[in-house]
């Protein structure tokens, strides 16, 4: 799916590479590398370097009135998600 949506960008000229087969990207969660290699009407590959991502917290709680005692973890990687295993 990525691969076809990069094509696209890159057929109708939406990305102008500097470098062949790299593209740097600034998202609002930071720097994200791209890697693909183009054949003449598909890219054969792509590869993507996004940001670190890391386990900010775990085990922690919080009350909720309608839902009760809720247990999560936090995750970073762009912005800071919260996982709950319901």
């Amino acid at each position: 799916m990525v691969q076809l949506e990069l094509l696209q960008l890159l057929l109708e000229g939406l990305i102008n590479p500097k470098i062949a087969g790299k593209i740097r990207m600034e998202a609002p969660a930071g720097l994200v590398e791209i890697e693909y290699n183009q054949g003449e009407n598909k890219v054969d590959w792509v590869k993507f370097t996004n940001v670190k991502s890391y386990l900010a917290a775990e085990n922690l709680s919080i009350d909720c009135s309608e839902l009760g005692a809720l247990t999560f973890d936090v995750a970073y990687g762009g912005n800071y998600y919260a996982i709950v295993d319901p």
